[in-house]
């Protein structure tokens, strides 16, 4: 073999190696692409086994009816997502899920299944944090999945508590324009695929507030009652996230009043009364379905 030839080999090699280099680079963009490529058109990472699904909530409906006069009604953060094998009180815990939000779209990526599951969607923790009887933690899927193990959904209501308020409380609660109000909302589904729905444009999943308002008024017959106030008492420290049906939570061990100072009556300047009645100003806000008491200064 001359050297001329040796030569002309060596190059129709390193193209050919070039060639073949250059193929695999194709092949291994145009499987990439495709994998990522999701039916609606845009980019989604959802491993093997899972789904990514839509939320249709309620939120957009929040100004009606007001629950206070001076705090953000409508404001709805992302949504933490439980999913529950089974259905009713006893359907246990699987998995949690952060929902996110792009756009004017909510998704959440969940394991995928082929049998009843009840889905419940728990939003505005205070502060970001919840409170499972014993501890205090950051509301992640994380942290809801270590306390929810081996749990059902009846539990819940147990350990998915609101962050405690001091005791005595000078603050009402749930009254500053940054705080949003704790919502949730629950719904069964027959399985968890790419068919499956959480609501739909125009029947949208019912998430309702975890707090309610109370205000006082001097009935028109009562002459020579002149309302200065009102507070509220035995109100409890923590609150469910979630409560399922009427049921009301035993705080007898576990309250706080509601005061302008620590050394103070705290019914005058709680909730400071106009024309005989705290309607117009309702800071009086507590957690609904648990006990407190009211109370007016005349």
């Amino acid at each position: 073999m001359n050297k001329e030839t040796e030569k002309t080999e060596k190059y129709m090699i390193r193209k050919r190696i070039i060639q073949l280099l250059t193929v695999a680079c194709v092949v291994s963009l145009t499987t990439c692409t495709e994998e990522s490529i999701v039916p609606n058109g845009g980019w989604a990472d959802v491993p093997e086994g899972m789904v990514r699904l839509t939320l249709y909530t309620n939120a957009a409906d929040y100004s009606i009816p007001v629950t206070r006069d001076s705090a953000d009604e409508e404001g709805v953060d992302a949504p933490m997502v439980l999913v529950f094998d089974g259905t009713g009180d006893t359907a246990t815990f699987t998995e949690a899920a952060q929902s996110e939000i792009s756009g004017s779209e909510t998704t959440v990526t969940l394991i995928k299944t082929d049998h009843p599951s009840t889905i419940l969607l728990i939003a505005n923790a205070p502060e970001d944090k919840f409170y499972d009887g014993t501890n205090e933690a950051a509301f992640t899927a994380d942290n809801i999945t270590t306390v929810m193990a081996s749990k059902t959904l009846a539990d819940v209501e147990e350990v998915l508590l609101t962050v405690a308020l001091d005791n005595p409380q000078s603050v009402a609660p749930f009254t500053s324009l940054q705080t949003k109000l704790p919502v949730s909302g629950i719904t069964v589904v027959t399985e968890i695929n790419e068919n499956t729905q959480l609501g739909t444009s125009g029947s949208e999943l019912l998430l309702t507030r975890s707090v309610t308002k109370a205000s006082v008024t001097v009935d028109a017959g009562l002459v020579g009652f002149t309302l200065h106030g009102a507070g509220v008492a035995t109100a409890p420290l923590n609150g469910s996230l979630y409560r399922n049906g009427t049921t009301i939570q035993d705080n007898t061990s576990n309250t706080t009043h509601y005061l302008t100072a620590s050394s103070g009556d705290g019914v005058s300047g709680m909730a400071t009364a106009v024309g005989n009645t705290t309607s117009a100003t309702p800071p009086c806000t507590c957690m609904k379905q648990t006990p407190a008491s009211v109370l007016p200064s005349l």
